[in-house]
């Protein structure tokens, strides 16, 4: 069960009948996100500050949409939140004073947002954004079982620009205005660990004769292209065939070949516990 469908259910338990209400709702509906802990007052004024169009409260982790203000697509609006002290439950029933108060001008457009998209957002939005806060706030929250489909409609913004979210910024907070403010930020892809360094027999391949030859019938291993001088890697390493009984390394730490009999086989050199590098040995 997605963390978002219990979210929904538990707006519909709360008994918000804006929420289950027809989807479409265009430029007509402002909606103000709260995924803070504390009760926010919300007043939206017209363009010049001149007229309250819609005032209300906004629970902790909860959302609301607002239609009384008669709002038009191509207008412009200012959104104000007053974050308050106050937490938990129950509503205010006196002011207990503002943590903050900040507002954004918006201008609502038609132009169609990812409804759906937004809600399936919420999920991360219901987490506590105020500094220290955040413990406990989803149990806080209560959440129950899943809503159906039907209510993917109701928060409804068709319109860019009509969703405002608040979000932390050090010790305060700031607005943001978008039909995509409350979705999560793309994953950042972790950084993958560098290359390790790349080893290799030096040279590729080696065609010997029964016996041993100091001079000639001998590997090297190098270490992203450089011959490895240091003694200490070799005696770490070692030399090995996967058929002994055509060539073979007497000593597992040198690159010192002994040809048995005819035929190929292939030389491995382990290090640090896994197989580094491998070469052919042809024995005539």
């Amino acid at each position: 069960m997605t963390r978002v469908r219990r979210f929904l259910f538990a707006l519909l338990a709360l008994g918000l009948p804006w929420f289950a209400s027809e989807a479409r709702a265009g430029c007509d509906t402002i909606v103000t996100l709260n995924p803070t802990s504390h009760w926010v007052w919300i007043t939206i004024y017209d363009l010049g500050k001149t007229q309250h169009l819609d005032y209300g409260w906004v629970g902790p982790h909860n959302l609301r949409a607002w239609r009384a203000g008669n709002y038009l697509c191509g207008s412009f609006y200012h959104v104000r939140y007053e974050v308050k002290n106050g937490t938990g439950t129950a509503q205010p029933t006196s002011d207990p004073g503002n943590l903050f108060d900040t507002s954004i001008q918006i201008n609502p457009q038609l132009i169609l947002s990812d409804v759906l998209g937004l809600l399936k957002s919420l999920g991360d939005v219901i987490s506590c954004v105020v500094p220290g806060a955040e413990a406990g706030c989803i149990e806080e929250w209560g959440i129950g079982e899943i809503a159906g489909q039907s209510v993917f409609g109701g928060l409804g913004s068709d319109s860019n620009n009509s969703v405002v979210c608040i979000k932390p910024n050090g010790n305060g907070f700031y607005l943001e205005n978008s039909g995509n403010c409350a979705l999560r930020p793309a994953p950042v892809a972790p950084r993958k660990p560098p290359p390790g360094p790349a080893y290799t027999f030096q040279p590729g391949s080696r065609v010997v004769g029964i016996g041993m030859n100091t001079r000639n019938w001998f590997f090297n291993i190098a270490k992203n292209g450089a011959a490895i001088q240091d003694n200490n890697v070799y005696d770490a390493g070692r030399f090995y065939t996967d058929n002994p009984g055509i060539a073979t390394f007497p000593d597992p730490h040198k690159g010192q070949i002994k040809g048995v009999k005819k035929g190929k086989t292939t030389a491995h050199w382990d290090y640090q516990g896994k197989r580094q590098a491998s070469a052919a040995i042809e024995v005539n």
